[in-house]
């Protein structure tokens, strides 16, 4: 089967300014007040809906038909089978609690993404609440790691602002999954010129695209 590949826009699964408030908030309750986020949280936003619909069309080969309600589930046991292909969520696994609910930990509204990606495929296939609140707890640490490793890159660096280059550098250190970054780094330079058109002359969304071309070159940064 072919990659599910969504068209969700940012207003379907949360909107712009709440995407970025959440984040902000998290870097507050950091001690980052001062760092500048530019579209850094759309960034990840979009970055995690990429990583969800290809586990979740990753696992349709190993789904059976439910002989009960007759539709074709995504359960959580399917998950580990497709875990080869992202070496870096083999690090969470032991750290899944069954207890808490993760989906409020996300940026953005991620029941609105698995709908349009249950849609997508068929009206047969669901994802049950176990499988989608595993999905959840990946994202949210892959979201951590990569807050995290993009803070320790741009306080090295000297800088104060969480964008796309400083971005694309903590994914490129945490995922092996070369076809992935490729995918993702066309999304975002999509994602880029289409908030460059939107908001040409708009200064009252200026800070969303605000540093969109700044380039942190950390190597640069190093031999100086």
């Amino acid at each position: 089967m072919s990659k599910v590949i969504s068209n969700l826009t940012f207003n379907d699964f949360g909107s712009k300014s709440q995407i970025k408030r959440k984040l902000k908030a998290y870097l507050e309750d950091r001690g980052l007040n001062n760092y500048k986020v530019s579209n850094f949280p759309m960034l990840i936003s979009l970055s995690l809906v990429m990583l969800l619909e290809d586990l979740f069309t990753d696992c349709i080969p190993y789904i059976e038909k439910n002989s009960k309600t007759g539709l074709y589930v995504i359960e959580s046991k399917f998950l580990p089978l497709v875990f080869s292909k992202y070496e870096v969520l083999n690090k969470y696994l032991k750290g899944y609690n069954s207890q808490i609910r993760y989906d409020g930990n996300l940026l953005f509204n991620v029941d609105k993404v698995y709908k349009n990606l249950e849609y997508k495929v068929g009206e047969k296939i669901m994802v049950e609440n176990e499988a989608k609140n595993y999905l959840n707890y990946l994202m949210v640490c892959i979201r951590y790691d990569i807050i995290n490793l993009s803070e320790t890159i741009i306080v090295y660096s000297g800088k104060k602002t969480f964008n796309k280059d400083v971005f694309m550098s903590s994914l490129n250190y945490l995922f092996t999954n070369g076809d992935l970054i490729k995918r993702i780094k066309l999304k975002l330079d999509c994602y880029t010129v289409e908030m460059k058109n939107n908001n040409n002359g708009n200064e009252s969304d200026a800070d969303e695209i605000e540093n969109v071309d700044e380039t942190e070159n950390v190597d640069e940064t190093k031999n100086n």
